[in-house]
C-alpha cells in the first residue's frame, strides 16, 4: 500500500511540475494580450521557453524584450546563453566576450566568465577556457567555488600545467582546509611529475585525518618501491594490510577489500623474498 501511495505521489508531482510550466506560460501569454507593459513579460515568458527548451519562441521573445533599451544587457546574454544551448558555440564566445569587454564592471560578469568556459571547454580550446579561469579568480576570487578550483586544477593538470595546478590546489586547501579532495589531487600530481617527497609529505598529512589509510600506506609503498626503498614499501605495506585486517567482518567481506587484501599478501611475499 505504502509503495503504490508513494509511487502515486511522484508521478502526480511529475505532471504538477509539468502543468505548472504550461500554465505558466499560458498565464504569461493572456497577460501580454491584455497589457501595455509587453516586454518585462517577454523577458518572463523568454525564461519560461528555455526551460521548456523552446529556443526558436525564447529567441522571439528577447528580441521583443530588447526593443526596450533597459533590457538590453539582459536580453544579450540570454542570446548567447540560446547559442549554447543550441550548440551554436562560435556565436556564444562572440557574444560573451562583447559582453565582457563592453560592460567591465557589471555585477554579472561572474556569470559571463563562467559560460564562457563553458563555451571554450565545448569547443575543445582547454587552454582558453583556463586563461578565462584565471582571469575570472583574480577579478572575483570571492565567487570561487569549490567545483571551480577542481575544475580548474584538472584542466591545468590535463594539459600538463603541474605547476600551476599543484598552486590552485594550494589556494583551495588555504581557503577550504577541511577538504581532503584537494590534498589527494595534488598527490596525484606530483606522482606524476616525479615530486615524490612532496607527494610522501601530503600523504603524511591525510594519514594524520585516519582516512582512507589501507589505501594511503598503498600509495606510499608504491613511492617508495618507485625510489627502489624496499624496506620502507614493504612496512607500509604490511601497515595497510593491518588496517584491512582490523576492519569489521562486513567490510572486510566486501569483494574489493578482499581483492586488495590479496594483492597486498603477493606485494610483501614478492619484497621480502627479494630483500
Amino acid at each position: 500500500m505504502k509503495k503504490k501511495l508513494f509511487i502515486l505521489f511522484v508521478y502526480t508531482n511529475i505532471l504538477w511540475c509539468h502543468g505548472i510550466l504550461d500554465y505558466r506560460i499560458e498565464y504569461i501569454t493572456h497577460k501580454i494580450n491584455h497589457s501595455s507593459n509587453h516586454y518585462i513579460l517577454y523577458l518572463q515568458r523568454g525564461e519560461l521557453y528555455i526551460e521548456a527548451k523552446l529556443y526558436d519562441k525564447a529567441y522571439k521573445d528577447f528580441k521583443k524584450a530588447s526593443q526596450d533599451t533597459k533590457y538590453n544587457l539582459i536580453t544579450k546574454f540570454y542570446f548567447t546563453k540560446i547559442n549554447l544551448l543550441r550548440h551554436n558555440y562560435i556565436k556564444a564566445e562572440k557574444g560573451l566576450q562583447n559582453l565582457i569587454n563592453h560592460y567591465p564592471d557589471n555585477h554579472l560578469n561572474h556569470i559571463y566568465y563562467k559560460q564562457l568556459i563553458n563555451t571554450y571547454i565545448a569547443m575543445h580550446k582547454e587552454k582558453k577556457a583556463i586563461k578565462i579561469y584565471e582571469i575570472f579568480m583574480k577579478k572575483v576570487p570571492s565567487l570561487i567555488t569549490t567545483k571551480d578550483y577542481i575544475r580548474l586544477s584538472d584542466l591545468l593538470r590535463k594539459n600538463k600545467f603541474y605547476t600551476k595546478a599543484i598552486i590552485v590546489l594550494n589556494q583551495a586547501i588555504n581557503r577550504f582546509s577541511h577538504l581532503s579532495l584537494f590534498v589527494e589531487k595534488k598527490i596525484k600530481i606530483n606522482i606524476q611529475i616525479k615530486a615524490y617527497k612532496n607527494a610522501l609529505s601530503d600523504i603524511d598529512f591525510l594519514i594524520k585525518q585516519k582516512k582512507r589509510l589501507p589505501f594511503l600506506y598503498i600509495q606510499k609503498g608504491q613511492i617508495y618501491q618507485k625510489v627502489h626503498n624496499s624496506k620502507l614499501a614493504l612496512i607500509n605495506y604490511e601497515k595497510s594490510l593491518k588496517t584491512l585486517e582490523s576492519m569489521p567482518n562486513h567490510q572486510r567481506n566486501i569483494p574489493i577489500i578482499k581483492k586488495l587484501k590479496q594483492q597486498l599478501l603477493k606485494d610483501i611475499k614478492s619484497l621480502t623474498e627479494t630483500m
